[in-house]
């Protein structure tokens, strides 16, 4: 753990000094990459490098002692969950002042948010593999990558990370339900979180249309300064438009 911890930091501050004669050739001086303003050196923090440090702090996660009492597979599990939010963290913040030749920077933040995340649910799999009530664990690691999903969902307005969002909140709530409640019942409790999601949903389809024209119009302003995107490389971030569609 300490080794890969070192390897983060010291990639971190040595990608920020890359020679310019070996890294700073035309072709990478317009493609995102920083050059220093006398043309001495390269910030390859600004490009796909930085995936470097980022899978350093993975594998820093991975060799962590199980300080937790947990299984290895559950702390690495909640651990990822954990950095993704990190990563989401330095990600949006830093889209909101970043200038386009860091545009790159914000995409690998993203994408390694996303890919902790997506490791995180393999490891779910690999937990329900005895049976999806087996581990107590797997319901609040699914509610709590769904949260990030969410976050990350209503910051950069993709409707496919919110419909993530859907699936992984059913799977948590189907499995609470076959762990705590595995007795058959007239489905009361069911129809109550229906209408409750019913009621949220008739609540949204119904906002004056002033609040409504006021909220595109600060959308729009934000679209302006917003950075292009594109997740996991093939899914752009559109930033024409900062509000999802009626439900």
């Amino acid at each position: 753990m300490s080794t890969a911890l070192g390897v983060m930091s010291l990639t971190f501050y040595g990608l920020q000094f890359a020679p310019a004669p070996l890294f700073g050739g035309p072709g990478l001086r317009g493609g995102g990459l920083d050059t220093g303003e006398r043309g001495s050196g390269v910030d390859l923090r600004n490009g796909p490098c930085l995936y470097a440090v980022t899978l350093a702090g993975g594998v820093a996660l991975a060799y962590a002692p199980q300080w937790t009492g947990l299984a290895w597979a559950t702390q690495f599990a909640f651990g990822l969950i954990l950095l993704a939010l990190v990563w989401s963290t330095l990600g949006l913040s830093l889209r909101r002042t970043a200038r386009e030749a860091e545009a790159a920077k914000v995409e690998v933040l993203l994408n390694s948010a996303l890919l902790s995340l997506w490791l995180s649910l393999v490891l779910v799999a690999m937990l329900a593999v005895p049976g999806i009530t087996h581990n107590r664990a797997i319901p609040l690691l699914l509610a709590m990558g769904g949260s990030v999903l969410l976050w990350l969902s209503l910051e950069l307005c993709v409707q496919w990370l919110f419909y993530s969002v859907l699936v992984l909140w059913g799977t948590a709530g189907a499995i609470v339900k076959l762990t705590y409640f595995p007795a058959l019942d007239a489905g009361a409790i069911t129809m109550l979180l229906a209408l409750a999601v019913w009621g949220l949903l008739w609540w949204l389809e119904r906002e004056p249309a002033e609040v409504a024209a006021l909220r595109q119009e600060q959308a729009g302003l934000l679209a302006v300064a917003a950075l292009p995107l594109t997740l996991l490389w093939r899914f752009p971030v559109s930033t024409q438009s900062r509000s999802f569609p009626h439900v």
